[in-house]
C-alpha cells in the first residue's frame, strides 16, 4: 500500500468535511459544483468504474476552485467512486512526491486509484490542455491591450497594475470555460485509467 493510499484511508477528509472546513472560496466551489455540466459521454464512462480520488490541495488555490467541483459533481452521483482531500501544508511529506517538470510542487494534485488502492496516475495543477488554452488567451489579451504598460513582458516582470489586470482577466476567462475545462480534466483522468483497464482486459482474456 502506498503512502498516498494510506492517507486516503486513514487521514483524508470526505467531501462534506472538506467543504465544512473551508474558510475561503467555499461559496465559489459550491457554485461551480452546481453550474458545471458533465457530458453524457463522461457520465457513461465513469458509471461502472470503481475508482478513488485523493486531492492534495489548499482552498485558496484557483485551480482547486475550478477543478475540485468537477470531481465532486461526478462522485456524488456514483457509489463506485470515492473522493477525499488532504491539505497540502499539513502533508508536505506526501506532496513532495508529486513535483512537476520544473521541480516545484503544484496544487492541486489529483491522485487516481483503482478499487484495490493501486495508484494509476495523477494530474498536477490542471489538465495540460487547459494550460495550453490559458496561455493562448493570455497572449490574445496582451495583443488586444497594447496600451497597458509592460504588457509584452513576462507576467512576473510586468508592472503591478498591469499584472493585476492580466491575472483578473485570466481568472474571469477561465471560470467562463468551466464546462470545457471539466471535459479536459475528465479526459485526462480517462487517459490515466485506460491503460490499467486495457491491461485488466488482457489478463482476463488470458
Amino acid at each position: 500500500m502506498t503512502l498516498a493510499f494510506e492517507r486516503f484511508n486513514d487521514t483524508a477528509m470526505t467531501i462534506d468535511q472538506y467543504f465544512e472546513s473551508m474558510q475561503t472560496n467555499q461559496e465559489q466551489c459550491k457554485r461551480n459544483v452546481e453550474q458545471t455540466t458533465i457530458s453524457q459521454e463522461h457520465w457513461d464512462y465513469f458509471a461502472d468504474r470503481p475508482l478513488k480520488f485523493l486531492v492534495i490541495t489548499e482552498e485558496w488555490c484557483i485551480d482547486s476552485v475550478q477543478f475540485v467541483p468537477v470531481l465532486v459533481k461526478l462522485v456524488r452521483e456514483y457509489e463506485n467512486l470515492d473522493l477525499r482531500f488532504l491539505r497540502r501544508d499539513e502533508h508536505r511529506d506526501l506532496a513532495d512526491n508529486y513535483r512537476n517538470k520544473q521541480g516545484y510542487q503544484p496544487i492541486p494534485v489529483i491522485i487516481v486509484f483503482d478499487a484495490e488502492g493501486n495508484e494509476l496516475g495523477h494530474v498536477l495543477e490542471r489538465p495540460v490542455q487547459a494550460s495550453v488554452e490559458m496561455a493562448e488567451e493570455t497572449r490574445r489579451f496582451q495583443e488586444a491591450n497594447p496600451d497597458l504598460e509592460g504588457i509584452k513582458r513576462n507576467i512576473d516582470r510586468m508592472p503591478e497594475e498591469t499584472q493585476a489586470k492580466v491575472k483578473e482577466h485570466s481568472r474571469q476567462w477561465r471560470l467562463s470555460q468551466q464546462d470545457r475545462f471539466a471535459g479536459h480534466l475528465l479526459n485526462e483522468i480517462r487517459d490515466i485509467v485506460e491503460p490499467a483497464r486495457s491491461a485488466e482486459s488482457t489478463r482476463a482474456a488470458d
